[in-house]
């Protein structure tokens, strides 16, 4: 019987990209490195707790996240070249000392292997995903329509005459 194939058989997407006559090869960005990012930089956890069109209007471009979010960048960059626990310090410096244009490369090759299909259709995906894990609403009646108009009589509503003899010690004002 073949064994079924598993998480460990899936390969780690990256991205071939060359700076200054080296060949890098870039990883994406995986939820455990964003939840450290979160961790250790609050612009990162800001930017994402305040929704779709903040984080599409900062990563759309390469520039506003580097101006925006530069101690993030650099550390995504060092985690994405293959940086270790050890070495992450160094690599970060080294990667804020990049040119521009060389990290903007680098973070164009990050957003590649991160988002394979692209930004929109990942944020549609966490669109969706937000949706079904929000509970939902609980059910309350629909608002009645206001109307202006008297209720229809009950028997209740009738107007009854009964004598004084009738009505025994019980005298109503006239």
């Amino acid at each position: 019987m073949k064994k079924q194939p598993g998480l460990r058989d899936i390969g780690r997407t990256t991205v071939p990209t060359e700076i200054g006559g080296v060949t890098l090869q870039v990883r994406g960005l995986s939820a455990r490195d964003l939840f450290e990012l979160m961790q250790r930089f609050e612009g990162v956890r800001t930017m994402l707790e305040s929704g779709r069109a903040e984080v599409e209007r900062k990563i759309s471009r390469p520039q506003t996240l580097i101006a925006t979010l530069p101690g993030a960048v650099w550390s995504a960059m060092a985690t994405c070249t293959g940086s270790s626990k050890e070495n992450r310090e160094a690599d970060e410096r080294a990667a804020s000392e990049l040119p521009l244009g060389d990290q903007v490369t680098l973070l164009n090759a990050i957003f590649e292997a991160t988002f394979r299909e692209g930004v929109g259709p990942f944020m549609k995906m966490i669109g969706r995903l937000t949706e079904l894990m929000t509970p939902p609403k609980e059910d309350s009646p629909p608002p009645q329509a206001s109307r202006n108009v008297s209720p229809q009589r009950s028997p209740a509503s009738l107007h009854v005459d009964l004598g004084p003899e009738r009505l025994g010690r019980l005298h109503l004002a006239s």
